[in-house]
Formats: C-alpha cells, sequence, structure tokens
C-alpha cells in the first residue's frame, strides 16, 4: 500500500465506510489507518457527506478512498465511483485478490458488452407476459399467480418471471437427466476478504456444463503447463442434447445468448448459498443472467444494494418444480441475490444458472470466481 500511495502521488485519504466498521478485529481501523497514513505524510480524513464530490473539493488531489465494499461494480462503492467518474475525475480501482493488489480504470469495469440480443423479451417469445412498473404493491401475489411477468424495476433494470417454464412432465424428466448425468462436486473455496484469505465448504454441490471452458483436455493442459488449480476448478461436463436443447429453450425465452451453465444441488433446506451478485470476470456489467428450478420449492431472495425512497427493497420469489427467471442486463450491479437456509424443506432441489462468459477458450473457471496460479 505505500508503494501505491507513492506511485500515484496520494496526498490524502478519505475514509468513507459507515462507523460499525471502526471494530477492533477489522484489517483497517483508525489506528491503523493513521499509522499507515503518518508514515506515507498522507492527510487523513473521516467524510460523511452524501456527495463524494462535496467532500473531494476540501481534499488534495490525488485523493484516495476507502470503502466498505470490496467489490466496486456494487452498492454505494459503485454510486459513488459514477458520480465522481461522470464529473470528469480519473477514478482507479485498488482491490486486493489473495494478498495482490490490482489498479482497474473504471471505466474498464464495464467493457464487455453483454449477452442480450433483444432485451427485454416480448409476449411473442413469452405468451401472455405482461409488464409491470415498480413499485407493485403486490409484487408477491402476482408472483404467486402463476403467469409471466416483466417486472420494471428501480436503475432501469428488469426481472423477468415465468413460473410455468416446463410442465410437470418435462420438469420431471430434466431433473431425472441431471441426476443420472451430471457427477455434483462439493469443493472447499478460498475467499478473499482486504488482504485475508478464508477457506470455507461451500454449502451445496455443483456442477459444470461448458464447451468454453474447464474440459478435461483444457485443465489437463493447464496443469502440463505448470498451473495450479483451485480445488473450485470443476471440471465441466461437455455439451449433449439434453444441455443443448436447455440452453435453446433458455435463449429464446430469454433473448438471450449463453455458453455456460451452472448448476447446483441444494440437497436439503440446510444447503445455501448467501447475498451475493454475480461479477465473476467475463460476465460483464451488462451480463443477463437466467435460472430455472427443479425438485423441492426455495425462497430466492433479492434484495437492492442501496436504498429506493428511503429504503431498501427486499422479493422474495418462490422457485418452485419447473419455473425459470431472468435477471437483465445491469441487474448484478444494482441488487444482491440468495437463496438461504429454510430448515423445514427436507427435499432435494436442482438450480440451473445460465450465463455468457466472454473469456478465451480454454481458461480455468471457479464455480464462484477464476482461480488460475502460476506455481512459483
Amino acid at each position: 500500500m505505500l508503494e501505491l500511495f507513492a506511485s500515484h502521488g496520494v496526498q490524502a485519504l478519505l475514509d468513507l465506510r459507515p462507523k460499525m466498521l471502526f471494530s477492533s478485529g477489522h484489517p483497517w481501523t483508525r489506528r491503523a489507518l493513521a499509522r499507515l497514513c503518518s508514515v506515507c505524510g498522507v492527510q487523513l480524513e473521516r467524510r460523511s457527506e452524501p456527495s463524494l464530490l462535496a467532500a473531494l473539493r476540501f481534499s488534495k488531489p490525488p485523493a484516495a478512498l476507502l470503502f466498505a465494499e470490496s467489490d466496486p461494480r456494487n452498492a454505494w462503492r459503485r454510486e459513488l465511483s459514477d458520480e465522481v467518474f461522470r464529473a470528469g475525475w480519473q477514478v482507479l480501482h485498488v482491490t486486493a485478490k489473495f494478498g495482490e493488489l490490482m489498479v482497474t480504470p473504471h471505466q474498464e469495469l464495464f467493457s464487455h458488452a453483454g449477452n442480450a440480443i433483444t432485451w427485454p423479451p416480448t409476449a411473442a417469445a413469452v405468451p401472455e407476459l405482461q409488464k409491470l412498473q415498480w413499485p407493485v404493491s403486490d409484487i408477491h401475489s402476482r408472483l404467486a399467480e402463476g403467469r409471466p411477468y416483466l417486472f420494471l424495476l428501480p436503475w432501469d433494470t428488469e426481472l423477468l418471471w415465468c413460473p410455468r417454464w416446463l410442465d410437470l412432465p418435462e420438469a420431471d424428466r430434466l431433473l431425472r437427466t441431471i441426476q443420472e448425468k451430471v457427477v455434483f462436486q462439493q469443493p472447499v473455496l478460498r475467499f478473499s476478504r482486504g488482504l485475508r484469505t478464508i477457506e470455507a465448504q461451500q454449502p451445496r454441490r455443483s456442477a459444470w456444463v461448458s464447451d468454453q471452458f474447464n474440459s478435461r483436455e483444457h485443465l489437463a493442459r493447464l496443469q502440463a503447463e505448470g498451473h495450479a488449480l483451485a480445488e473450485a476448478v470443476l471440471e465441466a461436463h461437455p455439451l449433449e442434447a439434453w444441455s443443448k436443447a436447455v440452453f435453446a429453450r433458455a435463449e429464446a425465452t430469454s433473448s438471450c445468448q449463453f455458453n455456460a451453465l451452472l448448476l447446483h444441488s441444494y440437497d436439503h433446506g440446510g444447503h445455501s448459498m448467501g447475498f451475493h451478485s454475480d461479477s465473476d470476470l467475463g460476465l460483464g456489467d451488462a451480463a443477463a443472467i437466467a435460472s430455472f428450478s427443479l425438485g423441492a420449492t426455495r425462497t430466492f431472495s433479492l434484495r437492492s444494494q442501496v436504498p429506493w425512497n428511503g429504503r431498501r427493497i427486499e422479493i422474495q420469489v418462490p422457485m418452485h418444480h419447473g419455473s425459470f427467471l431472468a435477471m437483465g442486463p445491469g441487474f448484478q450491479g444494482r441488487w444482491l441475490h440468495a437463496v438461504l437456509k429454510e430448515p423445514d424443506v427436507a427435499e432435494l432441489r436442482v438450480n440451473g444458472t445460465l450465463r455468457f462468459y466472454d473469456l478465451p477458450q480454454g481458461v480455468a473457471q471457479a464455480a464462484v470466481e477464476l482461480r488460475c496460479h502460476r506455481r512459483p
């Protein structure tokens, strides 16, 4: 960090985190920051103005900003960075991955054009589709109706909901096929938390289906070249007739293109996935992501990353057997989603997430993020 400040001539550090993050045990406490800034000769400021531009007017440029969010594409860090960038400032994002600092210009975070072909979908692609503009006071009643909807949400984001995407025989047949043909794994995952690395058993089983990456031949070649692959890099199942049919149907419904299917098996209500956004390398800010559900009904929870009219929006989607949804372009930068624990659920649920990765063919893709490094 000292070298980074010196190389960019940083004169001031603005701490923009909520007060709750100043507790002892956090890697960047007030005392630690004060010591760092004293060594660097950098002015440390605690700012709470709603407008970052107002704070910057009273600081010495170049200035470094400390946010609570680790991902620059999400939440308040995204909102304020956009504001400063539009005002003509040069914005460089510093992020940490497994102890290594990376610097990315703001405009390069969102370079991928996305995978939507003619978004949003129309009634021609989804018969009986109805559009509803937010606010929708009875949204949970609408979600339970059994009718397809396109919800026009704040921040120019859309959610497509198709509760009867597959009829009962089709859903039963697809679930049996996946159980027969797909080998699920439950790897140990490594997460970056600031400059720390945390390991945890994934609370669900996962599998890739793709011809784009993680084939047996691709992974063998990477290992022969001296790359060490993390446990979360799972060998992908090649596309077959059943998976090609799933891709074709999802693309026709969502008017988007996909090149990867990430399957998760939630064996019971104790298997879960916490709140997150899909921001893997190669997806891009404009990615449209589709999802279908088979087996037991589980709640797909949505939460806005920032408040709307003073409150965060929360939506609970009942993903039941044969249902389908698609999160449109820009959705991942404004919303979080989760499948939380439901102790009363004893049955299995299989979820398929369809995505488009703008990556060179033959890379190694993990079930959470890209994980491939060369052995020293």
